[in-house]
């Protein structure tokens, strides 16, 4: 219920806007939180494992007619687990440097359908598990910040300054000993 093939002017707008959107065959459209998104069709990639993974893209917010960073996963779903949206807003309202801004993140659909049951069916097995079972819930985050490619960089100083950036985002306590290139 919360993906759609995307319409004609979505269609265009999005591969006018979004580079890695054009000369793509298929398009659909995601609706979050009222907003909506145009991702690139997934595509069958048979060495991947069966299994819950991460997929991420680039796509276009149709609202705010711009590119952002997609990310469609499975989050654990615990009460002592911050979902990864909420630890950005922390993270931006901190101030702290080199933090995309996250537009939107959320839960999708209900728990029937966008959540595993093995934790459930585990008890009902004769041998004892050797470890619990993890919960997990379908989730998706759209941040506004879209990164490039580490073969992209135009020069080693553009390299060694992401590098660089990333580093005091993981070293904030001593991000104030850290000198800027």
């Amino acid at each position: 219920m919360t993906i759609r093939d995307s319409t004609n002017s979505e269609w265009e707008d999005a591969q006018t806007t979004v580079y890695k959107l054009k000369d793509v065959e298929r398009l659909l459209t995601v609706s979050m939180l009222q907003q909506d998104y145009v991702i690139r069709a997934p595509c069958v990639q048979p060495e991947i494992p069966v299994g819950r993974w991460t997929r991420t893209s680039v796509a276009y917010d149709c609202q705010e007619k711009r590119r952002v960073f997609f990310k469609d996963s499975w989050r654990v779903s615990h009460p002592d687990v911050t979902p990864e949206g909420d630890i950005y807003f922390i993270l931006r309202e901190s101030n702290v440097p080199n933090v995309p801004g996250c537009v939107a993140h959320g839960d999708v659909g209900n728990e029937t359908y966008h959540s595993t049951w093995t934790h459930k069916f585990v008890r009902f097995t004769n041998k004892p598990a050797s470890k619990t079972i993890t919960h997990y819930r379908h989730y998706r985050l759209v941040l506004d910040t879209v990164g490039r490619e580490l073969t992209s960089f135009t020069s080693s100083k553009e390299l060694v300054s992401a590098i660089h950036a990333s580093l005091i985002g993981k070293y904030i306590d001593s991000y104030q000993r850290i000198t800027v290139f």
